[in-house]
C-alpha cells in the first residue's frame, strides 16, 4: 500500500496515521546491467536481498548481493563500463549522492566504500571515490565492473543503502 501524502490543515486521526505509514517493506530484485548494455552480468545463484519502503515521495531501502559460483560478472568489459542496478521506484531526478555502501571480496582483504548515485531516474550507479579501508590503493577509481576495483568472484559482496525522491 502506498503512503498517503499529508496536506496543510488535515486532522490527525488513527486511520490517517495507518494510511500514512507503510505496513511492511517490499522485496525487490533489481535488474543488473551495464551503462552501455554490453558485457552484461547475471546473478546466477547469487544471494540477492533487496527491500524498500516508500513514505510519500521518499523511497529508501537496501540491497545486499553475495555473488555465487554461477554468477557472470560480464567478462569482457572494457574496464570503464560501470555496472548499474534498476531502482525499485522511478526517481524524480538524477542525483550524485543517493546512498552509501561497501564492496568486499571473499577473503576480506579488499574492501572499499562506494557512493550510490542515480545514473538515470531508473538506475543506480556505483562509484568508488576512495582507497581500500585497509589503506590499499584502489585502481580504476570510479569504476565498478567485472575487473574493478578487483576481479570479482564467488563469495564477494556488494551492500548498499539508498534514499531518494520519487517521481510520484
Amino acid at each position: 500500500m502506498a503512503a498517503v501524502d499529508w496536506k496543510a490543515g488535515m486532522r490527525i486521526t488513527a486511520d490517517r496515521m495507518r494510511a500514512s505509514v507503510p505496513q511492511a517493506w517490499t522485496t525487490w530484485t533489481p535488474t543488473w546491467d551495464t551503462v552501455t548494455g554490453s558485457a552484461l552480468p547475471s546473478y546466477g545463484n547469487a544471494g540477492v536481498t533487496g527491500e524498500y519502503v516508500q513514505f510519500g515521495q521518499l523511497c529508501m531501502g537496501r540491497l545486499e548481493i553475495q555473488f555465487g559460483s554461477t554468477t557472470s560478472f560480464g567478462v569482457g568489459a572494457t574496464g570503464s563500463d560501470n555496472w548499474q542496478f534498476s531502482t525499485p521506484i522511478t526517481a524524480a531526478d538524477t542525483t550524485l549522492i543517493a546512498g552509501w555502501g561497501e564492496l568486499q571480496d571473499d577473503g576480506g582483504n579488499n574492501r572499499c566504500g562506494t557512493r550510490i548515485r542515480m545514473n538515470t531516474v531508473d538506475t543506480f550507479g556505483l562509484e568508488i571515490s576512495s582507497g581500500g579501508v585497509n589503506g590499499a590503493a584502489i585502481t580504476n577509481i570510479g569504476v565498478v565492473d567485472a575487473s574493478a576495483p578487483w576481479t570479482w568472484q564467488s563469495g564477494d559482496w556488494i551492500r548498499f543503502f539508498f534514499m531518494y525522491e520519487t517521481a510520484s
